[in-house]
């Protein structure tokens, strides 16, 4: 992973490279109001999953799965559910798009700020390993959709340089390459914008834009508030930390 700041100076003795993003092959999606992808963005609280899909352990034979799209609004409640691909729903799917509009919330990851009034959320649903024996029978993942897709988060202006923090100004502990990004060989470029509160501790990560998914600007947004820290507390400038994600 590379990084990089408001800083070329420190940037050197941190190995830090300071790159704006690369311009896309294909024009980059404008998240805000109704158009946004949440997945990643936050936790899927779902009880109960094996009561709802143990009658249905045989469209789980071999492997498969069931990949639904979720509609989500702002406080995180399910306003419908459909299949990912736009198939008809099984009679699996149904019981879960019954069950996730009923118990199914969305949690955003702490400090997160995102512009929008309703979101798309994916989730994969899959029968694990009978062997586990110590683990729930089924369990479900966010994906990453929109793979090789540039996305901007709208609604917000980045300040000019003169108003905003340097890297001298904050610390900062390296990340260690999300680990869900690593397994599905996601590279991208990502630029967010970090606040702090009065101890010097992140207070808000906000999404500007990614190279490739959103779902990966979540993830640096996860990391960077437990490996970014003001110096010299209180300060309401903002820090703009871009970063490069490239695997090898």
């Amino acid at each position: 992973m590379r990084l990089g700041g408001d800083s070329a100076a420190l940037a050197a003795l941190a190995l830090i490279t300071t790159r704006p993003i690369a311009a896309q092959t294909r024009e980059p999606i404008v998240f805000q109001g109704e158009v946004f992808d949440l997945s990643g963005a936050g936790t899927f609280e779902l009880p109960e999953l094996d009561r709802v899909l143990k009658p249905f352990r045989r469209e789980f034979r071999d492997g498969r799965s069931i990949a639904l799209e979720l509609v989500i609004d702002a406080a995180g409640s399910v306003q419908d559910c459909r299949m990912a691909s736009g198939a008809g729903l099984s009679p699996a799917a149904r019981a879960l798009c019954a069950h996730v509009r009923t118990a199914g919330r969305l949690r955003l990851l702490p400090s997160m700020v995102l512009d929008y009034t309703r979101g798309t959320l994916r989730l994969t649903f899959r029968r694990r390993d009978p062997r586990h024996d110590d683990q729930s029978e089924f369990a479900f993942e966010q994906p990453y959709p929109l793979e090789g897709q540039g996305v901007r988060f709208g609604g917000y202006e980045i300040p000019p340089a003169d108003q905003r923090l340097t890297l001298k100004e904050v610390s900062y502990i390296p990340m260690d390459y999300p680990s869900s990004a690593l397994r599905n060989h996601i590279e991208a470029r990502v630029t967010v914008v970090l606040a702090f509160n009065e101890t010097g501790r992140v207070e808000s990560c906000r999404p500007v834009e990614s190279s490739n998914t959103a779902r990966i600007a979540y993830e640096t947004c996860r990391a960077a508030r437990l490996r970014f820290k003001l110096r010299q507390p209180p300060d309401a400038r903002v820090f703009v930390f871009n970063t490069r994600w490239v695997i090898g």
